[in-house]
């Protein structure tokens, strides 16, 4: 015979929705389930997902109808939500705590109604039918709740906000929040973040892609509300990954495009372009920072730049980490004095180490970059002219391009470190970046500090499957 333990290890409810037919006065509840089964390498895994179909029953009115919804909630103890007369409210335990649909209908039974307001304008392909003014209703006091709760950790928690929850109510039937944890893929610092599909399609963010920002905000490559942003959209990005999951869509997705010319480009300049379920992860996470957070909630943003300044403090307090990006510091500032409005910094990662990638980009002729080229290296200088003039093919003109701008970005370092000394944890080298077509930077390497563009396993929540 089966325990109770074994047979809720393989079946999990973990989100119900009830929905009424006033008209009849009869309602059906069907729930979101997971099924897990034991993994030999990573133990407890999901297998799969369905719906289950667990009741029907009679109401004599939407208070009655309200009611047996939060009995369903509580019975099962997962969020809960019911449709009802083209409404749908959501309901934990016996809590309704956001809302969308006709004003009158909902205030009766949400406590201490806040309304937000929002246009939906930028959902381009992925949602196209939803486009229009929506109101969504939460509880002010759920709000303030999230606040004291989970508030200073916002990308970790955004999930849980009352808001965040209402407006997933516009677009799913099944809304159930799920904790943004991290993972580390040391090897993959450009992946902001997965949702692990094995372990229920868990949100995390990628510690090694965070540490690459934490490095540009040392640096003053980033501003902090910059990376602030990127940090809650990428939270926001992977939790409707685990949302889709939970409401039985099937994830087709992709970063290089939908096909024809926009996956050409992608491909050829490795460049993203979401797709399918990405696009709808990246459309929904932009509509939910840009109209909700950012309008309505905007101190959650600053709770994340104080949390990212206190962790740049604690980088700098090692000496040699300061003294060297103090330095990095100096070059470029140096660098664009030299060059104003023609040369860009942006970090990128190098091994396990942090590189400021450099971009020439000379307005013309005339400006100064192009003219002390042309007066420290004369010969590669007209080499790359003739060979602009005889119209070559791209590829032959970049790559004779991109070795005259290492050499002259060698010379410049090397004139720097003549005239303020040398820091022996900064080299010169060269970034590649692309997709079939490759192109080089130059770079400055940053070795031997605290900036880094990988992580340690030990430190993350979520341990990546085996073929990871």
């Amino acid at each position: 015979m089966k325990n109770e333990y074994e047979e809720e290890f393989k079946e999990k409810i973990v989100a119900c929705n009830v929905t009424c037919n006033m008209q009849v006065k009869e309602c059906e509840v069907r729930c979101s389930t997971e099924k897990w089964i034991e993994d030999p390498y990573i133990g407890k895994a999901l297998e799969g997902r369905y719906e289950k179909f667990i009741e029907k029953f009679k109401v004599k009115s939407e208070g009655e109808a309200i009611e047996k919804t939060k009995d369903v909630s509580e019975k099962f103890r997962v969020p809960t939500t019911l449709d009802i007369d083209n409404n749908r409210l959501l309901i934990e335990g016996r809590k309704v705590v956001a809302g969308v649909g006709n004003e009158e209908f909902v205030e009766k039974y949400i406590e201490n109604l806040q309304k937000i307001n929002i246009k939906v304008t930028q959902l381009r392909r992925a949602l196209r039918e939803k486009k229009g003014e929506y109101t969504i209703y939460v509880d002010a006091k759920e709000v303030e709740k999230w606040e004291r709760e989970f508030g200073d950790d916002p990308e970790r928690y955004i999930p849980y906000h009352p808001a965040v929850k209402g407006l997933m109510l516009l677009f799913y039937k099944y809304v159930k929040p799920e904790e943004v944890q991290t993972t580390c893929l040391p090897r993959e610092p450009e992946v902001k973040g997965v949702a692990f599909e094995e372990y229920g399609d868990k949100p995390c963010l990628n510690l090694a892609w965070r540490n690459l920002e934490l490095a540009s905000l040392a640096l003053g490559l980033s501003s902090y509300r910059e990376v602030a942003e990127q940090l809650l959209h990428t939270a926001l990005h992977e939790y409707i990954h685990h949302i889709e999951a939970v409401n039985l869509r099937e994830y087709r997705g992709s970063w290089t495009g939908e096909g024809g010319l926009e996956t050409l480009i992608s491909v050829l300049t490795g460049k993203p372009a979401p797709a399918g379920s990405e696009a709808i992860a990246q459309e929904l996470a932009e509509l939910a920072l840009d109209k909700v957070v950012k309008k309505y909630f905007p101190k959650i943003i600053d709770k994340v730049k104080e949390r990212l300044r206190r962790e740049v403090e604690e980088i700098l307090k090692d000496e040699d980490t300061k003294s060297t990006v103090n330095y990095v510091k100096k070059f470029m500032k140096w660098l664009e004095k030299k060059f104003p409005d023609e040369v860009f910094f942006d970090v990128a990662p190098h091994r396990e180490d942090v590189a400021v990638k450099t971009t020439f980009m000379p307005k013309s002729e005339k400006s100064k970059f192009e003219e002390w080229l042309r007066k420290n290296f004369p010969k590669e200088y007209e080499e790359l002219k003739r060979l602009e003039r005889e119209k070559p093919t791209p590829h032959e003109y970049f790559e004779l391009e991109q070795e005259l701008y290492i050499k002259a970005f060698e010379k410049l370092f090397n004139e720097f470190r003549e005239k303020f000394g040398v820091n022996e944890n900064v080299e010169v080298s060269e970034v590649v970046e692309g997709g079939w077509v490759k192109v080089r930077y130059p770079a400055l390497t940053i070795e031997k500090t605290n900036l880094t563009s990988t992580c340690d396993e030990y430190e993350a929540d979520v341990t990546p499957p085996p073929e990871l």
